[in-house]
């Protein structure tokens, strides 16, 4: 009986090439989550209907009339074919002239619902808030169970967690954007805001 051939030995795969792929996999999800973080405001700003570049200010009239001044680096959405127009805030900054033609307008801003009754107002998307500033008639915020009623001349602050008290609002600061100026009284030039944009 002649003996069984020996089995051929496993070749041994040295495993230095496989850490390198996964570290080099790593860094390239590294690098493309840093690009995304980076590029994702404008990434936004360019897929919305309406935008603005940065130092770029434009006004555009809508269907119904309505017409909306949009900032520096701004991005915004309209939808006027429902019931309730709907407007969406995505970063920066709009003024609006409503045209009241029997409907309802709305006006989204992450979270919060923006429900208007008045003719002009001025809404902002800033670093760490967003601000309803209501310069003729009303609006009210509405955002998780909380509301919040804003008569001309009132401003109020909200975020993702809460919206803030109702505050007397400087109506020629809030219009001043829209000609270029810019208001910083009692604060050093090096601490003013620029324009806001998410």
């Amino acid at each position: 009986m002649s003996p069984m051939p020996a089995r051929p030995r496993p070749r041994q795969i040295t495993t230095r090439a496989s850490h390198l792929s996964k570290w080099l996999a790593l860094l390239f999800l590294l690098g493309l989550g840093t690009a995304v973080y980076l590029y994702w405001p404008l990434m936004q700003r360019l897929g919305s209907q309406l935008h603005t570049d940065t130092g770029e200010r434009r006004s555009v009239r809508l269907a119904d009339g309505t017409t909306l001044h949009l900032g520096s680096a701004s991005a915004m959405n309209a939808d006027l074919r429902g019931r309730t127009r709907q407007l969406h805030l995505v970063q920066g900054r709009v003024y609006l002239e409503v045209t009241l033609d029997g409907r309802a307008m709305e006006v989204a801003v992450g979270d919060a619902r923006i429900q208007v009754f008045g003719t002009r107002l001025q809404v902002a998307r800033h670093a760490g808030h967003d601000e309803l500033v209501v310069l003729s008639g009303k609006a009210m915020v509405n955002q998780g169970g909380e509301q919040r009623m804003v008569s001309a001349g009132e401003r109020v602050t909200f975020d993702g967690a809460r919206i803030g008290p109702v505050q007397k609002a400087d109506l020629k600061a809030a219009d001043g954007w829209r000609s270029g100026q810019l208001k910083a009284g009692d604060m050093p030039l090096g601490k003013t805001e620029p324009a806001p944009g998410r």
